[in-house]
């Protein structure tokens, strides 16, 4: 999972990375969070149990995704193609884990604002 999430190297004034544990596939997932303002950008990105991307539109950043009308971001994770920012989560697995990336992280992010504990499951 460290080759995936790009360990090493960086500082945290170049990188911060979130990494969740496993959430299990059978439910839709939500975040809905205010733009972290990052000064370079924003991507997550969806891997199976093993810690490897199960298709080819695993991930999503702050360039793609769309934002909602009072300017914050929400991500679904298996809630459907009519789900803002829908990232398919189906895999063989049965479970899968996000990285949550910032480049060039805002202040409010080296102060600790976190995408991945705003990830609940809905009905």
């Amino acid at each position: 999972m460290g080759a995936a999430i790009g360990w090493g190297g960086a500082q945290l004034e170049d990188n911060i990375y979130e990494v969740s544990g496993n959430y299990p596939m059978n439910e839709c997932y939500q975040a809905t969070f205010d733009d972290p303002k990052n000064q370079a950008f924003w991507s997550v990105t969806v891997y199976n149990k093993q810690g490897f991307m199960f298709n080819d539109v695993a991930n999503i950043n702050s360039k793609l995704a769309e934002k909602n009308a009072d300017g914050t971001y929400t991500l679904s994770f298996g809630c459907g193609e009519d789900a803002p920012n829908n990232l398919d989560i189906k895999n063989d697995s049965g479970v899968f884990n996000v990285a949550f990336r910032h480049y060039i992280p805002s202040q409010k992010v080296r102060d600790g604002f976190r995408i991945l504990p705003l990830i609940k499951a809905v009905n």
